[in-house]
């Protein structure tokens, strides 16, 4: 099982790749939050081991945002030692379908977002998000955006 700043690193690589707008650390924050869901959803299993905090701007990863947070709101630099080949085929294809549906939807649009929906909206501020929440929210509306 990848760490949750190896899926944030790949979310990186996949916006140079694809000539996409470069990600920030609330974007990847959002996006992380999306995959975790999608996984929960989809296979039952988390992607990623750490937990995911609702925060004001929605959804979080502290160890990832700690990670980054020297990066502000620009966007976030890839290790040079990144290697998308470590990922195996069913997590390329699940982050590459999340880059699709919300890649390009901007931070504040993806803030907006995850604060409409329910996981955030019924977790206290600086909880966890559970994956149980995240779990049956996602398994109901699986199809809504990708």
């Amino acid at each position: 099982m990848k760490k949750a700043i190896e899926i944030a690193e790949y979310f990186v690589w996949l916006a140079k790749e694809r000539g996409a707008e470069p990600v920030s650390n609330l974007k990847v924050q959002k996006l992380l939050y999306y995959a975790q869901g999608y996984a929960l959803g989809n296979f039952s299993r988390p992607l990623f081991l750490e937990r995911v905090m609702a925060w004001n701007f929605g959804p979080v990863v502290e160890e990832v945002y700690e990670e980054y947070k020297r990066f502000g709101y620009g966007p976030i630099d890839l290790p040079e030692e990144f290697n998308a080949e470590t990922f195996d085929p069913d997590e390329r294809e699940l982050l590459e379908s999340v880059f699709e549906a919300y890649g390009d939807l901007s931070a504040s649009a993806l803030v907006e977002q995850t604060h409409n929906e329910e996981p955030w909206r019924a977790s206290k501020l600086k909880s966890e998000i559970t994956t149980r929440a995240m779990q049956a929210f996602f398994k109901r509306n699986l199809f809504k955006r990708m």
